[in-house]
């Protein structure tokens, strides 16, 4: 059986794991918007310079 200081700090410990990895989530997927953003970007430097030397 756990003591109640050893359950206490299994409790904070996971708690710490789940905010975690929800903050790793939250990073990821800025991560990838802000790879989607240059990439259309990217994109539209490249079709404004079509266009541009019509």
């Amino acid at each position: 059986m756990l003591s109640g200081s050893d359950a206490n700090s299994k409790t904070s410990s996971s708690s710490f794991n789940e905010l975690n990895a929800g903050e790793k989530a939250a990073l990821v997927h800025e991560q990838v918007n802000n790879a989607g953003a240059e990439a259309h970007q990217t994109q539209a430097r490249k079709l404004r310079g079509l266009y541009s030397t019509r």
